[in-house]
């Protein structure tokens, strides 16, 4: 449901949809599964606008999964819309080690 809402555009029932699949799994023994529906929160609060929430959400899911590369993609990206291009060099020096490709599209962004 929640991919579905976002795919539609339809941010505030995605967003709404995330937080209560996030709530309903929080005692999970595996946290490290809910990296991906905080990155998925993440995306839908950007695509609304809410780049501050969507900080929150991307740090959240590299957090339970410092390996997530597309999160760190992510949370590098929300950082240079908020003129944080520091925050946003860090995220694309860990990229380097874990994607080298996201790493690449990020520091393409930041020379922009």
């Amino acid at each position: 449901m929640c991919n579905a809402y976002a795919n539609l555009g339809q941010y505030k029932e995605a967003i709404e949809a995330y937080q209560k699949a996030i709530q309903i799994n929080a005692k999970s023994d595996e946290p490290q599964k809910l990296s991906k529906p905080h990155n998925n929160l993440g995306l839908a609060y950007a695509a609304s606008g809410q780049l501050s929430d969507a900080i929150v959400e991307f740090n959240q899911a590299v957090q339970l999964r410092p390996d997530y590369a597309e999160a760190h993609f992510n949370l590098g990206v929300a950082y240079l819309q908020l003129g944080r291009k520091h925050e946003a060099e860090e995220q694309q020096r860990i990229l380097v080690r874990l994607k080298s490709e996201l790493a690449a599209r990020l520091n393409a962004l930041i020379k922009k």
